[in-house]
């Protein structure tokens, strides 16, 4: 700890507030949730400010973070090389089921949305990229969680505020360890409108050559769709198509 950079630190706490922040911040305002003294927030400010990640209200002198992480964030998400494999495969998935297609990945407790497929309907279930859910009431998230090594689900499951969202949502560690195991076996997971009311998902995970999940594929739609198509023809597809894909990227079963 003595070698982190206090000044480092001191920034990068400033970004992870004003992002997570619903409105812009004052210079006091930010001082007292850094902790810090206010010549030291004001030259971390300052030098975020000059490259671009912060920005000052001119009328207010309120500041808010700026696009510029988005921006970066892009690059990062161009160069993850599934995504163009996966690409041709969601189109088609879109196509067979009129669902929306939705890939994501683990971050911290959250899945995020890397990419998507829209069916082309008038009224559908689009979901936008970078979109964070929380990794226990998603099925792309339980997906992505019941493939890891058990110790990193567990790290993962001990981090979680449980929060529920539906009357479906599951909420507790010992609960969610056994929706896990059904999903291991099943190598499909659903989400029974435990995030969104009337949304349904049904997810499967894509595999590196190592044979490591990293991401996970789902078709989203209004649940009584999805209960209509049937959830078995449903996880047959997605099945099908993330093995596709994982062989594709090179993993062997």
């Amino acid at each position: 700890m003595a070698e982190i950079s206090k000044t480092a630190l001191r920034t990068l706490t400033i970004m992870e507030i004003l992002n997570d922040a619903e409105k812009s911040l004052s210079l006091e305002e930010l001082t007292q949730l850094v902790g810090a003294n206010k010549t030291s927030v004001f030259r971390s400010l300052k030098t975020l400010e000059e490259k671009g990640f912060v920005a000052q209200n001119s009328e207010t002198n309120k500041y808010y973070i700026t696009l510029k992480l988005v921006t970066m964030a892009n690059k990062i998400i161009s160069r993850l090389d599934f995504r163009s494999i996966a690409k041709p495969h969601m189109r088609d998935i879109a196509k067979e089921s009129g669902l929306s297609i939705h890939l994501s990945i683990q971050e911290g407790t959250d899945s995020v949305i890397i990419d998507k497929v829209d069916y082309k309907e008038k009224i559908k279930i689009s979901f936008a990229l970078g979109r964070r859910s929380p990794i226990y009431c998603t099925a792309s998230g339980k997906s992505l969680l019941a493939f890891l090594p058990p110790e990193k689900t567990r790290a993962i499951l001990d981090k979680i505020e449980w929060k529920q969202y539906t009357p479906t949502t599951i909420t507790s560690q010992v609960e969610m360890l056994a929706e896990l195991q059904t999903i291991r076996q099943a190598e499909y997971s659903v989400d029974r409108e435990e995030h969104n009311p009337g949304i349904m998902c049904v997810a499967a995970p894509i595999r590196n050559h190592q044979g490591e999940v990293k991401a996970a594929l789902s078709l989203t739609g209004f649940a009584e769709k999805l209960n209509a198509i049937g959830i078995e023809a449903l996880s047959k597809l997605v099945k099908e198509k993330t093995h596709q894909i994982s062989l594709e990227m090179g993993h062997q079963d």
